[in-house]
């Protein structure tokens, strides 16, 4: 029922699905190859005796009664929102609408505050944006691909700053105190930290053999950041691991409730696509499904942040591409019968 809900983002699937699923093409994530076992580094995370959290198995989904917070665009002649595939939520909601390039911050009524950006290469644009994260502080960080580039931007719509990751790859990105996690796309890599110059510091290594054996395609990645800016877990879209952290160690390690082994990728055929976006609470775990079921974008399934242990399933109003969650408010992005936010509240009971 989104208890104590006080977290962050999520987004869609990109290019490599779109003959799967229509979702614009920033939007994709690529995670590379992970460090191997053999690379000599001492790894704290593997020293770690993580939880191991529920293998697959059936759904409980229970009926959830929503109220509507408030609703952005959705109609044919509302044109606030283009393409909403990229969001996150801290108090407001921040949209990257990848229609025009453009990060756009709403209140808690769905008014909009401010934009920022645009398509290019100089400061303040964006090419290829695939994620957003939001810190304690409110700020929001803005992951573009294309250039490499993290831009920071203040909650009232002002550039801090920006810099461009040295000697490595940028994709979906955790923000710390004095510096960043990104999930990395080239080989024996999985996920590397950078300080606020964009050097390098360090490598994380994968927190299971599956996932390090797996092609580099099939090892796409999403990521998502509590509240408190510690917590953090990674979804794979394409398999079933789900992977909890605690800074840059491991603290949990499940399955998806409905997922499967990583994929040999092989012409012509396209692969199994397990989930489609995942926010994070103070205490739960929101994973958004696709699947093989008639499920597919109309529940979200709970994990608990702590285990990573399946808890149970909850129906949607409407299918979504993307959520988000924030003290106690759900958010969907969605994009028929036209692109659109609805935010949305579990009905109390009376």
């Amino acid at each position: 029922m989104l208890p104590n809900v006080c977290g962050t983002m999520r987004r869609g699937l990109g290019v490599f699905l779109k003959s799967v699923l229509p979702i614009h093409r920033t939007s994709i994530v690529a995670l590379a190859l992970f460090l191997s076992d053999d690379s000599g580094v001492d790894h704290p995370a593997l020293r770690l005796a993580a939880p191991l959290g529920s293998a697959q198995g059936e759904r409980a989904i229970s009926s959830v009664q929503w109220d509507t917070v408030f609703q952005i665009g959705g109609t044919d002649t509302d044109t606030v929102l283009l393409a909403p595939r990229i969001i996150a939520a801290r108090g407001a909601l921040y949209v990257f609408d990848t229609g025009d390039r453009r990060l756009k911050a709403f209140d808690g009524h769905g008014k909009l505050k401010w934009k920022f950006g645009g398509p290019g290469q100089g400061p303040g644009e964006f090419e290829n944006v695939v994620d957003i994260e939001v810190d304690q502080r409110g700020n929001v960080w803005i992951s573009d691909g294309a250039l490499g580039r993290v831009t920071i931007v203040s909650d009232a719509g002002a550039q801090r700053r920006h810099f461009t990751i040295q000697n490595g790859t940028l994709r979906h990105i955790v923000p710390m105190s004095r510096g960043l996690i990104s999930t990395q796309v080239v080989p024996n890599r999985f996920l590397a930290v950078f300080d606020e110059t964009g050097q390098e510091l360090r490598q994380l290594p994968s927190p299971r053999r599956d996932i390090s054996e797996a092609a580099p395609t099939a090892r796409q990645v999403f990521t998502a950041v509590a509240e408190d800016g510690r917590s953090w877990v990674a979804m794979f879209p394409f398999a079933s691991p789900l992977v909890g952290y605690r800074n840059e160690s491991v603290s949990c390690i499940g399955s998806l409730v409905e997922g499967g082994s990583f994929q040999v990728p092989r012409s012509g055929l396209r692969p199994d696509i397990w989930a489609v976006s995942v926010a994070v609470s103070d205490s739960t775990i929101y994973v958004l499904p696709r699947g093989k079921t008639d499920h597919a974008f109309r529940i979200l399934d709970e994990y608990s942040l702590n285990t990573c242990r399946y808890r149970k399933s909850i129906n949607l109003p409407r299918k979504a591409v993307a959520i988000a969650v924030t003290a106690g408010t759900l958010m969907l992005a969605f994009d028929e019968p036209a692109p659109g936010v609805l935010a949305i509240r579990p009905r109390l009971r009376k």
